[in-house]
């Protein structure tokens, strides 16, 4: 008999056993850890899940904050571009006004 530690790493620390007396043990070993780590992967899909569903829940938020200043942005653009053309009206009729009066002054000299 050869233990597999002892074959691979020169282990030589534990007295060798029978095989049908070992094997049970070493079966039932192998599956509380297949147990465990079948609970471990588990937990580790859930929090992957989890995760995945944050990051998705911020890019939507990111995607409706950007939205968001987009409409606010052009709402103001619009609004001071009609201010810029009510002005710009205003100063229209305030030369026609002021021009007027002086071309006919001119015309009289």
């Amino acid at each position: 008999l050869i233990c597999i530690q002892c074959a691979l790493l020169r282990h030589r620390d534990h007295p060798l056993g029978e095989l049908s007396k070992v094997f049970p043990k070493q079966a039932q070993d192998v599956k509380k850890l297949i147990a465990s780590v079948s609970e471990k992967r588990y937990v580790v899909e859930r929090a992957s899940k989890s995760v995945k569903a944050v990051v998705d829940a911020l890019d939507s938020n990111a995607e409706a904050a950007n939205a968001g200043v987009d409409r606010l942005i052009n709402a103001a653009i619009k609004s001071l571009e009609l201010r810029r053309a009510g002005l710009k009206e205003e100063v229209a009729r305030a030369y026609q006004n002021k021009r007027r009066p002086l071309a006919n002054q001119r015309d009289y000299l």
